[in-house]
């Protein structure tokens, strides 16, 4: 009778015992997340789009805890809301940062987790704290986005101006654009500018069909799209007009050999028209909204592809300045007594 008894309370504590073994949540020892914005457009507070593939968890919702505006140093400083402001270089440039909520799917928790096993991408995203709840089943990520102010937007149209002649619009905090020209659906080549214009003239030498793709590029990590133009057509006398305007000229070399022996090329690299240097490189496209580097020498190229002098230009948000010979002051004083710093942009 004592023995059944002692059985009888054995499987008991082993059936009381069986649920908590055998439907133990799985530990969730890692998150991946990747944000986003909806829309290219914002100002303040941009509506992110934030995504995981793993089926352990999910995202619940997010809250800004740091928006986009600035502060100034009176404000900073307690100074009151209402302090006054007379120079913009005391905005104190606060970073963009948010809670993410995510929640476990049943079955799992969250577990403890080391800085490295919370994997974030978009906008520079760096995980500050992580914040288990509710036993482990919700876990709130506090994360800084110090990308989302530089986001690259997206060229919204391009166009063509007049025939060779592209057109774009300008892309949120773009700082220089990827062309690339296709006759007849087969690539013609790729080109740079940090401007909204491009004349791609000297290389359609060939009638067809043409039409380009262009990709804004910036200082933030995120994917830009390519937008692309219309088709036009460059009938043959358009071409032929090209082609002895642009074609490469090869100086005749006696002593060579042979029916596909070039000489030196008369009308690559440095050029003048008379009023204006320009440079055309080895695809025989001419140098436009960019910079050319020779030797310790930096020189740069207007929407015209024509050299500056004397003058500043302003390239990602900085200015330089350029003497009459074209090249980039360096180490010294400009001509109005403005002077370079460490990184030999001109301060003043």
């Amino acid at each position: 009778m004592k023995l059944k008894k002692k059985l009888f309370f054995l499987a008991l504590i082993v059936t009381l015992t069986l649920p908590i073994s055998i439907y133990a949540a799985t530990k969730i020892k890692s998150v991946n997340i990747s944000i986003d914005v909806e829309d290219d457009t914002y100002e303040r507070n941009p509506d992110l789009v934030i995504t995981t593939k793993s089926d352990k968890y999910s995202v619940d919702d997010y809250e800004v805890t740091n928006d986009l505006i600035e502060l100034s140093q009176g404000e900073a400083e307690d100074d009151g809301p209402g302090a006054e402001l007379e120079d913009r270089s005391k905005l104190i440039s606060k970073i963009f940062t948010c809670e993410i909520t995510l929640s476990a799917a049943n079955g799992y928790d969250f577990y403890s987790m080391q800085k490295s096993d919370i994997k974030i991408s978009g906008f520079n995203a760096n995980c500050i704290k992580a914040t288990r709840k509710d036993s482990g089943n919700t876990l709130v990520l506090t994360v800084e986005l110090p990308g989302i102010k530089s986001r690259v937007g997206k060229v919204e149209s391009a166009t063509w101006n007049e025939m060779g002649k592209a057109v774009w619009t300008q892309a949120q905090n773009a700082t220089s654009y990827t062309l690339k020209l296709y006759n007849d659906g087969k690539s013609r080549g790729s080109f740079n500018t940090g401007g909204l214009t491009f004349d791609f003239s000297p290389v359609m030498l060939k009638e067809g069909t043409y039409h380009y793709t262009v990709k804004p590029e910036g200082e933030s990590d995120n994917k830009t799209e390519k937008t692309e133009s219309r088709t036009i057509t460059i009938t043959k006398e358009q071409a032929e007009q090209n082609r002895e305007q642009y074609a490469i000229q090869y100086e005749k070399d006696d002593l060579a050999d042979g029916p596909n022996i070039k000489g030196t090329p008369l009308n690559l690299g440095w050029q003048f028209d008379g009023d204006h240097y320009f440079y055309r490189e080895n695809n025989g496209m001419y140098i436009q909204t960019n910079w050319l580097q020779q030797g310790n020498d930096w020189y740069f190229f207007d929407k015209d592809g024509y050299m500056v002098t004397g003058t500043w230009i302003k390239w990602k948000n900085e200015n330089y300045y350029f003497d009459d010979d074209g090249k980039l002051i360096q180490n010294k004083i400009a001509q109005d007594e403005s002077r370079l710093n460490d990184n030999e942009i001109f301060v003043n």
